[in-house]
């Protein structure tokens, strides 16, 4: 009985152990995940989100009609997460088309390199994305060995939030927050035709972003609750005055009751855009 137990002993143990090396096995044979591509530009987080490749053929004949050579051409479309701890760093950055003097180089694995490079930074679902896309690279690249571009950035922005009191027919109604100044100057609620105006004193050494950037200004009207008068009420905004205290024009159509007060969200910058470098590294690029 006694060698009996020892040899189960045994076989037990080799199972055992052979399990172990079978899960090793099968650990070292599963690939590993893929780390997205990540950068830096100051304090904004750029990751990579997708990558496509598009290859075309051109044929170009020979002076006698017959084949002549054909040139192969490679084009990598770039999209990547804009992010940050703190929500103003994102919100300095430009929309729309990356300024003309900003530099961007690519090379590929192969040594290739190119400038042949545009870029845009848009707002999908409130996210936003920089995307680019480069000509001029290898036929045979299978990945992007260096990224170097900038992107266009205030040095600082501020997002404030005035609450604008709403007392029936008492106007021009002004709040103060954090050395800034927002009035509601007049208003007229007639059905469809209801529209504020409201001016904005950014703060010392601010000015009100323009309206071209998303989010740059926004406006809710609310009750004595704090629920939204039809729906916030604001349908469009347009900009009526400038200078260092701008007007604004808000369209309110069907906000029949005067709300309790009214809810600005400005987004303020200072100083003059400037470019911000980063730098990517090793972007694998899609097989065919």
């Amino acid at each position: 009985m006694k060698s009996v137990s020892m040899i189960h002993r045994a076989a037990t143990l080799l199972l055992f152990t052979g399990g172990a090396q079978f899960a090793a096995l099968a650990d070292a044979a599963l690939p590993a995940s893929p780390v997205p591509a990540r950068a830096r530009a100051g304090a904004v987080s750029l990751t990579l989100r997708q990558t496509e490749v598009r290859h075309s053929a051109t044929s170009h004949p020979g002076p006698t009609g017959a084949a002549g050579k054909v040139v192969h051409e490679v084009e990598a479309r770039l999209e990547l997460r804009l992010s940050a701890p703190s929500a103003p760093d994102v919100e300095a950055v430009l929309r729309g088309s990356v300024a003309p003097t900003a530099r961007f180089r690519i090379v590929d694995d192969r040594g290739t390199e190119s400038r042949k490079v545009t870029a845009e930074v848009v707002e999908i679902d409130d996210e936003p994305l920089l995307r680019l896309a480069v000509t001029g690279l290898s036929p045979t690249a299978t990945s992007l060995r260096l990224v170097e571009g900038e992107l266009i950035a205030y040095p600082q922005v501020r997002r404030m939030r005035f609450q604008v009191p709403w007392q029936k027919d008492d106007v021009p109604l002004s709040v103060d927050y954090q050395g800034g100044r927002a009035t509601l100057q007049r208003f007229k609620l007639i059905a469809e035709d209801s529209t504020l105006w409201v001016s904005v004193r950014p703060p010392a050494g601010f000015q009100v972003a323009p309206l071209s950037t998303p989010g740059s200004i926004a406006a809710q009207a609310v009750d004595m609750y704090g629920n939204l008068v039809n729906r916030g009420g604001i349908t469009e905004v347009e900009q009526t005055r400038s200078g260092d205290e701008p007007e604004f024009r808000f369209q309110a159509p069907a906000m029949r009751n005067t709300p309790s007060r009214l809810v600005l969200d400005v987004l303020c910058t200072s100083g003059e855009p400037r470019a911000v470098p980063f730098t990517l590294r090793n972007v694998p690029l899609p097989r065919r």
